[in-house]
């Protein structure tokens, strides 16, 4: 059973315009997320899936050289790309991973993964419920799901979350959805330390502090 894991990253973030590529500790926020989760011991393929734009090209143009394989689709249909990159691939389990949680955890994303082989389930993920800190956002469902999904001709745009839709679709139907919850001691971390949207100077700073001592930043 092939679990492919997919990146979604673009440089025209609305808020902050290029962030996945630039730089912290001297490699960009895309290239740390890569390296974590090149640690995952159950990922066995990992893609960056962006857009067909001119301003992508430096994104492709990166994981290209990281040895990664990139795929190139549509704009405004995060579905859409997702479905296609997915089917060329032939991924049979599907890891979604934005580019805006440079800071992944690859063991909780193998946790996560084991839990939707085991179960069969249709959709696996640890936000249902938030007790992970922000930033540590896994998502995992069959092809099949995601078929299902794009046959519906649902359309999902940049400000609409893949996952959500799926799990707000597969809960009106005959499916089943696991989610995995935090323990204390990481219930209990500084919850701000890590921010889910690199969105801010002050956000990058923060994960600044933390890529380079292993601690959160307290303001």
């Amino acid at each position: 059973m092939k679990v492919l894991a997919i990146i979604q990253a673009r440089m025209g973030s609305t808020r902050l315009p290029g962030k996945v590529l630039r730089l912290i500790q001297g490699k960009s926020m895309l290239e740390h997320q890569i390296d974590f989760l090149k640690k995952s011991e159950s990922i066995n393929q990992l893609i960056v899936a962006t857009t067909k734009l001119a301003q992508d090209d430096k994104i492709e143009e990166l994981v290209n050289e990281l040895g990664i394989d990139c795929y190139r689709g549509s704009t405004d249909d995060v579905l859409e790309r997702y479905y296609k990159c997915a089917k060329k691939f032939n991924g049979e389990i599907i890891v979604r991973i934005t580019s805006d949680n440079p800071l992944v955890e690859p063991t909780l994303v193998d946790k996560i993964i084991e839990l939707a082989i085991d179960t069969k389930c249709d959709f696996a993920t640890n936000m249902i419920k938030q007790t992970y800190p922000l930033g540590y956002l896994v998502e995992v469902f069959p092809f099949q799901v995601l078929e299902k999904l794009y046959n519906e001709k649902v359309i999902l745009d940049h400000g609409m979350e893949v996952g959500k839709e799926l799990a707000n679709v597969l809960s009106g139907g005959d499916t089943t959805i696991e989610k995995t919850l935090s323990e204390d001691d990481l219930y209990k971390l500084e919850l701000d330390s890590f921010m889910k949207l690199i969105q801010t100077k002050k956000t990058q700073e923060r994960i600044k502090h933390t890529l380079a001592t292993g601690k959160p930043l307290v303001n």
